[in-house]
């Protein structure tokens, strides 16, 4: 047996027998009206939630972000000060060493610890000398010829590169050979 509303319903939506549409009940089109409206009250309010939870995200999002990159630069400052320390102390010796060797042994100190420093960081040295250019890791800033090497030789290398992993963090700066010119004939 149906109840008083599923009768209604029904009698509400029912099309009458001459094939006529039926008039739909004016309270229960309104009802629909509400629990539509209620409907789009409830998402809107959902997405309104998200949005700020969205916002908040991104907030702290840039929050670590700053957090992270100061933390990455105290750490880098406080692995330099140690080699501060160092040429503080090279520079505080030179002022009374009679003997050069020592202040020399003492910069080879200093650049044996920077260079472990950075290979402990994950840095490697780009092999240069003797090895042939590779634009990718080389920068050549000039070319001499050469008859001893072949042709697109490093030479050697100016200023040393570096890369971490697949990185490249700074290109070697080099000298390149290249083949000597062609001797001219005399009939100039």
């Amino acid at each position: 047996m149906m109840s008083k509303d599923e009768t209604e319903q029904t009698d509400a939506t029912r099309e009458p027998e001459d094939g006529a549409p039926a008039e739909p009940n004016a309270a229960s089109a309104s009802d629909d009206a509400d629990a539509l409206r209620r409907e789009r009250d409830d998402y809107l309010d959902q997405v309104q939630r998200e949005r700020a939870a969205f916002l908040n995200y991104k907030k702290w999002v840039e929050r670590e972000r700053r957090n992270w990159e100061s933390e990455a630069v105290a750490r880098f400052v406080q692995g330099l000060l140690p080699f501060i320390d160092d040429v503080d102390r090279a520079i505080e010796a030179s002022g009374s060493a009679t003997d050069v060797e020592s202040l020399r042994e003492g910069f080879d100190m200093i650049a044996r610890r920077f260079s472990e420093s950075l290979a402990a960081a994950g840095a490697e040295e780009i092999a240069a000398e003797g090895e042939p250019f590779d634009p990718t890791i080389h920068e050549a800033i000039m070319q001499i010829e050469d008859a001893d090497r072949p042709a697109g030789t490093v030479i050697n290398a100016t200023q040393r590169g570096f890369r971490i992993g697949e990185r490249l963090v700074r290109a070697a700066k080099v000298v390149v050979s290249k083949a000597p010119a062609p001797e001219r004939s005399g009939s100039d």
